[in-house]
């Protein structure tokens, strides 16, 4: 536990997987519960085992700064968007539709260390009133309450969760194997698409570095040769390997193929490219 673990307050909202535009004053995540005590004659206190959760609601609130018109039908329920070409019309609705529950609202933050921290609630539905206090000289700034609501079959299961994202880059690097001109070649070039690790950099003879190498599915020696890996842009989103191979002869139209050998290549997050993954090129004429 350090300064790292502490969860920043700054964040995005989402509604059905679209950002929410600007906002102002942030929002707030509550949970009311209410608890019930059964109590039994000489009791002093509260005993374990005799509290039940009888109650539990979950609301996610915003402040919002821009009012788009295609969004206030998902800020407030009964109301109906209407437009032409001359302009945006929202009227009051009969009553609560299906569509008026938001099936996911969100909250996506994060830790100190850069680690996504994600509230989610579930068929979400603002039930405040629509109220723009109209102040000169000032914006209007409306709080939209979302309250998640249970599920008919699932009257007991809480419409909520909060996941703390261990990895905030779960996916391994991705090599690209740049096309080899036809002809006889010496050397392959590789490139990353996002920063790797420093120990990678360390690895300077191809032997260390990969598990095999073909040419139209012809093995080419990968035994060792010192200072056979240069690297090139260490540190940058997109590191590159300058590989020396033995003269081979590389044929327009066919495949090469390089595999790296398992838990070599990983990014500064940890992940591995994995020693099954191919990764191919066509040569060029």
């Amino acid at each position: 536990m350090g300064a790292n673990d502490v969860l920043l307050g700054d964040g995005v909202f989402n509604i059905n997987g679209v950002d929410v535009a600007l906002t102002r004053g942030g929002g707030k995540f509550v949970v009311e519960r209410e608890y019930k005590e059964i109590e039994a004659d000489g009791d002093m206190g509260p005993v374990k085992g005799r509290i039940r959760k009888i109650k539990a609601v979950a609301k996610l609130s915003m402040s919002i700064l821009e009012i788009l018109t295609t969004n206030i039908p998902k800020f407030y329920p009964a109301l109906t968007l209407s437009s032409d070409a001359t302009k945006d019309t929202i009227t009051p609705g009969q009553d609560i539709q299906d569509s008026d529950y938001q099936n996911v609202v969100t909250w996506t933050g994060r830790t100190k260390a850069g680690k996504p921290v994600i509230i989610t609630i579930y068929n979400a539905i603002n039930l405040e009133n629509i109220e723009w206090e109209l102040k000169d000289k000032d914006e209007i700034v409306p709080e939209l309450n979302y309250t998640a609501t249970y599920a008919e079959g699932a009257r007991t299961a809480e419409p909520w969760k909060l996941d703390f994202i261990k990895n905030s880059d779960p996916l391994p690097p991705v090599a690209t194997l740049i096309a080899p001109q036809a002809g006889s070649k010496t050397q392959l070039v590789v490139m990353f698409n996002e920063p790797l690790d420093p120990a990678v950099f360390n690895i300077t003879d191809r032997f260390n570095l990969l598990s095999s190498l073909t040419n139209d599915g012809v093995a080419i020696s990968i035994a060792t040769q010192a200072s056979s890996v240069v690297w090139y842009n260490n540190g940058t989103p997109t590191p590159m390997a300058i590989i020396t191979i033995p003269a081979t002869t590389f044929v327009a139209g066919k495949l090469v193929r390089l595999n790296f050998k398992a838990n070599t290549v990983k990014d500064t997050a940890g992940n591995y490219i994995a020693a099954t993954t191919n990764v191919d090129s066509v040569v060029v004429a």
